[in-house]
């Protein structure tokens, strides 16, 4: 979004100039948004966790704490 300085003839001249650009940015990523899932976000978060070359050791901290 633009930045907003009261007063500044020069943001204002840009922020005209941009507002068609930031209006399509903002539905491309709303868009975007939309298709991204729970699922798909699991899924790409235990690939790579399975690839991870200290997996065993991510977490180890929670195990600790999880013991009586």
């Amino acid at each position: 979004p633009p930045v907003e300085a009261e007063g500044c003839l020069i943001e204002a001249a840009v922020n005209d100039a941009l507002s068609d650009t930031y209006a399509a940015a903002r539905a491309l990523l709303a868009a975007r948004l939309d298709s991204i899932t729970l699922a798909d976000l699991a899924a790409d978060f235990s690939r790579r966790l399975a690839a991870h070359p200290k997996r065993d050791l991510l977490h180890a901290h929670q195990r600790k704490s999880d013991a009586p």
